[in-house]
């Protein structure tokens, strides 16, 4: 993986379904930096539950990089 602090635009993906949460950043070619896995993150385990795993995936993806 590339390091999350290389310059230019960064982009991150996430789908918070209900049986977990992913996250995905890639770089403005294409290339992926970093994934991360958490629980599920659907607006039925509420809110503040749903947000908290978003951003534990998304944490997860930074590290991968090396963020």
């Amino acid at each position: 993986m590339m390091a999350a602090s290389q310059p230019g635009p960064q982009f991150v993906g996430v789908d918070g379904g209900g049986t977990g949460c992913r996250a995905r950043i890639q770089d403005a070619e294409g290339r992926l930096l970093g994934t991360g896995i958490a629980g599920p993150a659907a607006l039925r385990v509420g809110i503040e539950r749903a947000l908290a795993e978003v951003v534990k995936a998304c944490r997860a993806a930074l590290d991968e990089a090396g963020a």
